[in-house]
């Protein structure tokens, strides 16, 4: 196995010692939930149909307090904005600057950075949606993307790589996500799309500096279980199959406005199936009241 792709290796459970790539689904209906602006919430005081089934463990960990960090966009000098301009062919007195973000654009390829979020964001201008004759597997397309961060000559450096199959739209998605003294980082993470034929789409990174704020204290996996069941979905009849349930970094700032601090902050993820055959991730803040 090529040495590049093995960063991106999770070890399923804890009792595994083989690396395994983890698969989020085979599915597009993906219920995700970013703690802010989600579409299967209803309003408040309406009553959920969800029926939970726990197929995890809530005995306490032992962790009972953990940090804050407030996060930093890296600055970007000039040297570098042109050498990404040259890695992507693109001339450098082409390169738009404004308040918030640099622009870097040719015929085929855009880069955006934002100065204010440190988000680097690619898109391909060239693809057009023409009939999928082959499809690449998900280790060519992690290798895809591996391959463009190199090219970029940014870190990566991802503790667990995500990868999506979403054949309703002939594309994976990506997420390579990095960890915060050993926690996942939920929060600001690696995503790209990459096409069956083996085009990447879309490519978005973040370049930040972690800075600790505080140490908080941490809620029990079973108050965040009972704060998840007291969620009101929307959908009907669902069923739920929580298959894991794990300590991570989340943010709710990430579409906040320039001037604005972002913090990472402790958050339970919990992940399992639905019964419609996709995949289920929420996140539950895990700072105790």
């Amino acid at each position: 196995m090529n040495t590049r792709i093995k960063i991106c290796l999770l070890i399923l459970f804890s009792i595994v010692t083989t690396p395994l790539f983890y698969y989020i689904s085979d599915n597009p209906g993906l219920i995700q939930n970013k703690l802010i602006n989600s579409r299967i919430i209803n309003k408040i005081g309406k009553k959920s149909t969800v029926i939970f089934d726990l197929n995890t463990s809530l005995e306490n960990h032992m962790i009972s307090h953990m940090k804050t960090y407030e996060i930093k966009a890296k600055s970007i000098s000039k040297e570098e904005l042109k050498n990404y301009a040259k890695k992507l062919d693109i001339k450098t007195d082409d390169i738009k600057e404004d308040s918030s973000s640099y622009i870097l654009q040719n015929d085929i390829n855009q880069l955006v950075i934002n100065k204010d979020t440190g988000l680097i964001q690619y898109k391909n201008l060239k693809y057009k949606d023409n009939n999928i004759n082959k499809k690449i597997t998900s280790e060519e397309a992690i290798e895809i993307v591996i391959d463009f961060i190199e090219k970029l000559e940014l870190p990566c450096n991802h503790k667990k790589c995500l990868v999506e199959d979403l054949p309703k739209e002939n594309i994976y998605q990506l997420r390579f996500v990095n960890s915060l003294e050993g926690i996942l980082n939920y929060g600001y993470y690696t995503k790209a799309e990459i096409t069956y034929n083996g085009e990447l789409l879309n490519f978005d990174s973040y370049q930040l500096v972690y800075k600790p704020l505080k140490i908080v204290p941490i809620k029990t996996k079973k108050q965040a279980y009972d704060d998840l069941i007291d969620i009101p979905f929307e959908e009907k009849n669902l069923y739920i199959d929580i298959q894991k349930i794990e300590l991570v970094y989340y943010s709710t700032d990430l579409e906040k406005s320039a001037g604005k601090k972002l913090v990472l902050e402790p958050a339970y993820r919990f992940f399992g199936e639905i019964s419609r055959d996709a995949s289920f991730e929420y996140f539950i803040p895990a700072i105790k009241d």
